[in-house]
């Protein structure tokens, strides 16, 4: 008889099913300037994979929206800064990507219409970033006070995911370069790590968590095997 290692995930809470499907679908362009006031027409957007390079003050400020197909498309235009500098002086430009690029809203660098009262989801939506961020470390900590060395272990596939939905959430895309041939293990935590380029460290962090909570709950139900 075998008795699986239960993992003690107090502290984790289900996160709400719309912060689940804003993570889901945060790379559009469209779908992040649907829910914000106005249609983000005001607010600062950036590539998340600006912040992953280590690109700082690159955004477009949002000038002017048209939405198509509820917030699936649409057009977008704005001013953009690169690295602190108002390019074209300002002018009004489109911006080009919407679909290609992961996007995220900088809170709190709207315009002052944007700081009136608004429904209660997009309100939750602003808060995400704090909600899923202490979700994240509460998870970590859970994970590092694990014994290293139980009755179960962890399945390997949990253990690269884990691991690589870390490194994507702290440090942002793998840099260096991939391992030789003799290392395996290297090699199969590098490539796992790759496939997560340009996720937003946000959604990494919120897969960090549903993955532990996953493995928690399948050693739970396999708890005693004959």
């Amino acid at each position: 008889m075998a008795f699986a290692l239960r993992i003690p995930i107090s502290g984790l809470k289900s996160l709400p099913k719309s912060a689940s499907g804003i993570l889901n679908d945060s790379k559009s362009l469209f779908a992040l300037l649907s829910r914000l006031p106005n249609d983000g027409v005001g607010q600062r957007v950036t590539q998340s994979r600006w912040g992953a390079k280590g690109i700082e003050n690159s955004y477009y400020t949002v000038t002017r929206v048209r939405l198509r197909a509820k917030g699936k498309t649409g057009d977008a235009y704005g001013a953009f800064t690169w690295k602190g500098k108002l390019l074209s002086n300002g002018k009004e430009q489109k911006i080009r990507g919407g679909h290609k690029y992961a996007w995220k809203h900088i809170a709190g660098a709207g315009v002052e219409s944007a700081r009136i009262d608004i429904a209660p989801r997009r309100a939750a939506i602003m808060d995400i970033d704090t909600l899923v961020n202490a979700q994240f470390n509460r998870a970590v900590e859970i994970v590092q006070s694990l014994p290293k060395t139980g009755p179960i272990q962890t399945g390997y596939e949990e253990k690269l995911a884990m691991y690589s939905l870390y490194k994507q959430a702290t440090q942002g895309n793998v840099k260096t370069s991939r391992p030789g041939v003799w290392d395996m293990l290297g090699r199969a935590k590098w490539d796992e790590w790759a496939k997560h380029k340009d996720m937003d460290a946000r959604e990494a962090q919120w897969r960090y968590v549903e993955t532990l909570k996953k493995a928690s709950a399948a050693q739970v139900s396999g708890s005693y095997n004959c």
